[in-house]
């Protein structure tokens, strides 16, 4: 990305910034009213009809923002879908907390029976931990998982071994976050090496960046969005990402 444009996205946030601070996550915020509720979108029979996906993530897909409404409450609904949503807020992909991405599939994950797709979120506090490399091999017992990149192979290969199941990974919108960033990259190397998919809403331009007015409206922080900002900005853009996978299998 330009220097210009990467001066143009940090001023849109930065001016929202200061419009978020009125509400933080509450659900008063005027983007968490019913009217954006899931079930105000039409259900319809997609190529994701009657799939299980196995939904992994943070904060962002833990519905911080949107009092507890998650991403995956829309797309259960649209598609008539089944989504077990293990995310938690606050939690790393890596093995160094109790409540990290790993230890939460070691535990418990494991034991579904099947599902057709893994959904693994790339969150911006996992550059918060040792990013770690890309390794050579892709046997998960030699994975350092106590890296972000090691958790994220060894998540790739156990659900392999387990299920085999269409793998996608997804990096939140831009937030300008240059560790954040450096992480994406290597994510891409990741997506690469195991043949997996990545949606990266960070760099996809795809993804219209809101003027300030909407993006107050959307967001209650650089990173979270509101019920009005997943049903009308980022859901229709995953809903076609996702179908656009779903029709290749």
């Amino acid at each position: 990305m330009s220097v210009l444009g990467r001066l143009v996205r940090s001023t849109v946030l930065l001016t929202a910034a200061v419009v978020l601070t009125r509400y933080g996550t509450k659900k008063d915020h005027p983007g968490n009213d019913s009217k954006y509720d899931p079930e105000t979108l039409e259900a319809r029979k997609t190529a994701l009809y009657g799939k299980r996906m196995l939904w992994m993530g943070s904060s962002f897909s833990a519905g911080t923002g949107s009092g507890g409404i998650t991403l995956c409450d829309y797309l259960t609904h649209i598609n008539s879908m089944e989504i077990i949503n293990e995310s938690l807020a606050h939690s790393y992909l890596s093995s160094v907390t109790q409540n990290s991405a790993v230890k939460r599939f070691r535990s418990s994950l494991a034991l579904v029976s099947h599902t057709d797709y893994l959904v693994i979120e790339i969150s911006p506090i996992d550059a918060e931990m040792t990013p770690g490399t890309v390794s050579e091999g892709f046997d998960r017992f030699t994975f350092r998982i106590k890296t972000t990149i090691g958790a994220l192979e060894y998540l790739i290969a156990y659900a392999r071994d387990l299920w085999d199941p269409e793998i996608i990974l997804f990096t939140l919108p831009y937030c300008s976050d240059p560790s954040y960033e450096r992480l994406i990259g290597q994510v891409h190397e990741v997506s690469e090496k195991w043949n997996v998919h990545l949606i990266d809403m960070y760099h996809d331009r795809e993804l219209e960046n809101p003027d300030p007015v909407k993006r107050s409206l959307y967001m209650t922080d650089i990173t979270h969005p509101t019920k009005a900002g997943l049903r009308d900005w980022i859901v229709p853009y995953m809903q076609k990402k996702l179908l656009n996978i779903a029709g290749g299998r």
